[in-house]
């Protein structure tokens, strides 16, 4: 099983010094594909909003061309209510999974700039990567010091 990555989760290119050749080339590859699955996506939820307008408007009497008008509020909301959802579901990507599943030396920069950027997704990929077996010293379940949030939402309630 390979580590997941959100249609949202752009890699941004770090330092291009520290990188080698062949994690440039993946970075362009995964953003390339990232972009064609957020592309994909958009033309989908337009798609799914549109024909959910039907069923909710029910018929319009008027023309064909005032129908596509009225229509249009419904079908945006609908639209945008499933790309906010949908940007978030994680899918599993093989050139992410070969970026952070790399030998020790030569992966550790973008695995440190993912875990110090973005420490939920982090953890969820050290966690897909400790369950298929892979041993590397950024990972959460070798650093017994640190908690790291399952969530970004969770609040400490003992505060209150």
């Amino acid at each position: 099983m390979y580590s997941s990555i959100p249609s949202n989760g752009f890699v941004c290119l770090p330092q291009d010094d520290y990188l080698t050749e062949w994690e440039v080339l993946h970075m362009k590859k995964l953003y390339y594909q990232q972009l064609q699955e957020l592309s994909g996506q958009f033309v989908l939820h337009v798609t799914c909003g549109y024909l959910i307008s039907f069923p909710l408007l029910g018929p319009i009497t008027k023309s064909s061309a005032h129908g596509y008008y009225l229509r249009l509020p419904v079908a945006l909301t609908c639209s945008m209510f499933l790309g906010v959802q949908a940007s978030h579901w994680q899918r599993p990507n093989k050139i992410y999974h070969e970026l952070m599943s790399q030998p020790a030396p030569h992966g550790s920069y973008v695995r440190r700039s993912i875990r110090e950027h973005f420490p939920v997704w982090w953890h969820a990929t050290s966690a897909s990567l400790h369950a298929n077996g892979i041993s590397l010293p950024e990972m959460n379940e070798y650093d017994r010091a640190t908690q790291m949030p399952k969530t970004h939402t969770k609040f400490d309630t003992t505060l209150l």
